[in-house]
């Protein structure tokens, strides 16, 4: 009896832990009432003139925001989310290279593609204080700006080059 009681709570638990989260396939825009899965494939290649970084998405998990009706927070594995306040809740990722002495850092988009999905994006979230009694509220998660055109206006950026044994990586 006692093991019955403990898998019906913790199916109640997984139950309400992922209710209203869906995954969205991007092959076919179809939904799947589950959490699956959203590790993109990445490829890390180096070519005689860099490093080349392939990522395929397949999917991602998407959920309705509680403090904004009609609009969707997306997760991917691996990525995080942009918490500049007044801006869409984009997925971002930081990835860090090793660039020899003396050589110079430029990222350049070779090629890529793009579906349109009819999900409104969330807005950003800002930092929380870590202390447990802080939750996002409509007073401290602003709405997006209405001005933004396209966010962010470029998929890709160097972040900042720091020193790292000798040689020099950038973010």
């Amino acid at each position: 009896m006692k093991s019955r009681i403990a898998i019906l709570l913790l199916s109640l638990f997984w139950g309400s832990h992922t209710l209203g989260q869906q995954t969205l396939l991007f092959d076919s825009g179809r939904l799947v009432d589950s959490v699956l899965s959203t590790v993109p494939t990445r490829n890390v290649v180096n070519t005689v003139t860099g490093v080349e970084v392939t990522y395929d998405f397949s999917s991602a998990v998407i959920l309705q925001d509680d403090l904004f009706s009609g609009h969707y927070l997306w997760r991917i594995d691996g990525f995080g989310l942009n918490a500049e306040s007044g801006t869409p809740s984009t997925l971002l990722r930081i990835d860090q290279f090793g660039i020899p002495d003396g050589k110079v850092c430029q990222i350049e988009v070779v090629e890529m593609a793009y579906k349109d999905f009819e999900y409104v994006l969330s807005p950003a979230r800002p930092p929380l204080v870590d202390d447990g009694n802080e939750s996002h509220t409509k007073d401290n998660v602003k709405p997006i700006d209405p001005t933004i055109a396209i966010y962010p206006e470029q998929i890709v950026q160097e972040e900042s080059i720091q020193q790292y044994r000798g040689k020099y990586s950038t973010v």
